[in-house]
């Protein structure tokens, strides 16, 4: 059963849609972070894994366990390729 916020959620991706593909055809793809962050719906956890996935930043802190996990694999692979 849904939870009685679809409607909420169904006009949010579309106002996302809208606003990313206006961000991609004025920056390009792949967005650059300040231009993510300022798209609709787009909070802390989905700009840090913006970042660590598409940006590839190795020095992230995301507050997300998940991603903080992640973040640390990844640094390593970063530095043991040095």
């Amino acid at each position: 059963a849904p939870l009685g916020l679809h409607h909420k959620r169904s006009q949010m991706l579309k106002r996302f849609s809208q606003e990313y593909l206006e961000a991609v055809r004025e920056h390009g793809t792949p967005l650059p972070t300040p231009a993510l962050n300022c798209l609709h719906g787009v909070g802390r956890y989905a700009s840090d894994a913006y970042r660590l996935f598409i940006g590839r930043e190795a020095n992230l802190e995301p507050t997300d366990v998940y991603l903080g996990w992640f973040a640390q694999y990844q640094a390593t692979r970063v530095a043991g390729t040095s």
